[in-house]
């Protein structure tokens, strides 16, 4: 029974998640509520399933890391600008004005400096997991709100490094010792795993990819992808560097990669399933004793500390040129306290900072400040959300989602067709999202100044992330037949509003692509055959306008009548018929057309 003892907790924890998460989310608290509860059911406090929680929120952290490297490779050089402005603007003030009057008001109580100093540092940290998540539910990556949520987010992450040393040096001086707190070797080696994580990311990692690609084994990009995040994480934290940061840089040198798309989906599913962990995690450490116990205390110590992170974020939002609206949504966002906080408060501890009550209530605290966050958002939807919008003006506002510059068109395939259209947008500053499976062909487009991306079409969550939700049209060009059929189908349920144009070898193809619901489908042997048989007749003597009118004049008649034998292709004798009325037919009309020319001296239009 002992070898499946980690399959029967996994088992617990999916079915109390699959319990909770359902009913919170139906209740309109969000999803970490859910997990916070059922971590709180399934943990010592209650039932007791699972003892040891520090270990599983260290491997649960992972889906944070997971999350900071899918968010790294969302950020393009333009992007990056702009956070770096946001970061400069909300982060450095959020940071140095919650310290200040956190350790302000601390002293009022009549606590000490360096426990002051500490625990303010700890609670100005807000949480990186609740916050993305949040902005993944509510599909704001890409608002005002969101982007400063995370331009604040980031700026703590990389701040957690000198608020571990502070910490450190305010115990070492507590106890008459800080000589030692000056390593400049330890720096060195921060500064050389930087440079070289980059050097790796730009010269080496796109290589290795384009050998995987080449074996067209999805399993070995996933292994890759999880080998990269983890590598680089635990490189970072080996010399003292946040884990969530170090994988936010390996997505960061990989945002512009064609295998960007590729990663993504690899990660996803991972990503999903850690980040609930996390939560459940987070709920198995709650003291349901303490809390019985300490009620009053926690509950107005948690609202005090909620509300003080709100109002700091709220003006630091209005006074950076936010609105009233977005400096609220960002507030409810950046005011849980963070999941570093408890790492910042076992170090205090350890420094002799903070005694083992004071840290189990900081904890619990910390927690409130997470099960707030729901609650607030909950409220924000129900009350204010309806009044920011009765403000706004009649025309209406966009919405920053819809402002951001999707690409129109998404090509699947990039071969010599796929080339030639993608050329002609270009020329006409179209900017179109490119998908091929082949790592040579994407390589050779890229020495001619195009984008193309390593991705297979057939795959909803590919398209997906190429933009097919607000993309116009999909221009699929692949060489294969029966692959483009399945394309076809997967964007017709998964996104109707899409025009699917797609070329085709042959008539049986048209009647495949046809029926699984392509808009428009070009035969690309027939134009050609079109093409090379008008210059035919104009060497032949024809004038060449003549030959135009000929040219079309066929078109025109072979189109409909493989629309008719369309309706038809399952039955051969219907088709046989239909083939040899369509030739005599195609004889009358062009010899009528002949004898006007003959009689007339010019075409008959």
């Amino acid at each position: 029974m002992e070898d499946h003892q980690y399959l029967l907790g996994f088992i617990i924890f999916l079915t109390a998640t699959l319990i909770f998460v359902p009913l919170t989310k139906k209740l309109g608290l969000g999803a970490i509520l859910g997990y916070l509860m059922a971590g709180l059911l399934i943990g010592p406090s209650i039932l007791g399933f699972f003892n040891d929680v520090h270990r599983i929120l260290a491997i649960s952290e992972f889906g944070v890391v997971l999350f900071m490297f899918l968010i790294g490779l969302e950020l393009r050089p333009e992007k990056l600008r702009e956070l770096r402005t946001k970061m400069l603007w909300l982060g450095a003030p959020q940071m140095l004005l919650s310290v200040m009057l956190g350790f302000f008001l601390l002293q009022l109580m009549s606590h000490g400096n360096s426990f002051a100093f500490a625990l303010s540092m700890a609670l100005t940290l807000s949480s990186t997991a609740i916050g993305l998540q949040v902005m993944q539910e509510r599909k704001m990556a890409e608002t005002n709100a969101g982007k400063g949520s995370f331009a604040i987010l980031l700026f703590q992450d990389l701040a957690i490094i000198p608020m571990l040393l502070v910490v450190s040096f305010l115990g070492a001086s507590h106890k008459g010792s800080i000589d030692h707190l000056i390593d400049y070797k330890s720096l060195l080696r921060i500064f050389m795993t930087v440079a070289f994580i980059i050097f790796l990311g730009k010269y080496f990692l796109n290589y290795i990819f384009r050998q995987l690609a080449a074996t067209q084994l999805r399993e070995l990009f996933t292994s890759i992808s999880l080998l990269l995040v983890v590598g680089v994480s635990l490189l970072m934290e080996s010399v003292g560097l946040s884990m969530a940061f170090g994988s936010f840089l390996a997505g960061l040198l990989l945002a512009e990669s064609e295998y960007r798309f590729e990663l993504e989906t690899s990660i996803e599913p991972f990503k999903g399933l850690l980040m609930g962990l996390f939560f459940t995690s987070v709920g198995m450490t709650i003291d349901l004793s303490l809390i019985i116990n300490k009620y009053e205390q926690v509950f107005i110590y948690g609202v005090a500390a909620f509300l003080f992170k709100f109002g700091l974020h709220f003006l630091i939002g209005k006074i950076s040129g936010m609105d009233k609206e977005e400096s609220t949504v960002m507030a409810l966002i950046t005011a849980p306290i963070g999941e570093f906080a408890f790492v910042i408060l076992k170090l205090s501890h350890d420094q002799s900072l903070i005694t083992q009550s004071q840290l189990s209530l900081c904890n619990l605290v910390i927690v409130s400040t997470m099960v707030f966050n729901p609650l607030s958002l909950l409220l924000y939807d129900r009350v204010f959300k309806k009044k920011f919008n009765a403000k706004k003006n009649k025309s209406g506002e966009k919405n920053r989602l819809d402002e951001q510059k999707e690409n129109p068109v998404i090509v699947a395939g990039f071969g010599r067709l796929g080339t030639v259209i993608v050329r002609l947008l270009h020329a006409k500053k179209i900017n179109a999202t490119v998908l091929d499976t082949d790592p040579k062909q994407i390589e050779q487009v890229k020495k001619i100044g195009f984008k193309a991306y390593f991705g297979d079409a057939t795959r909803l969550d590919m398209l997906k992330l190429a933009g097919a939700e607000n993309a116009k049209v999909l221009l699929i060009v692949v060489d294969d037949t029966f692959t483009a059929e399945q394309i076809v189908r997967l964007v017709r349920v998964n996104f109707p509003h899409l025009k699917i144009m797609a070329r085709c070898h042959g008539r049986n193809d048209y009647y495949a692509l046809r029926e699984a619901g392509a808009d428009m489908i070009f035969r690309d042997a027939f134009l050609t055959g079109l093409t090379m048989g008008q210059k035919l007749l104009e060497i032949l003597g024809e004038r060449a306008s003549d030959a135009r009118k000929y040219v079309h004049r066929f078109k025109e008649h072979d189109e409909e009548m493989l629309e008719q034998a369309f309706f038809h292709h399952h039955n051969q004798e219907a088709l046989i018929s239909l083939a040899k009325r369509s030739f005599s037919d195609l004889d009358r009309i062009l010899n009528k057309d002949e004898d006007w020319v003959r009689k007339e001296g010019h075409w008959n239009d």
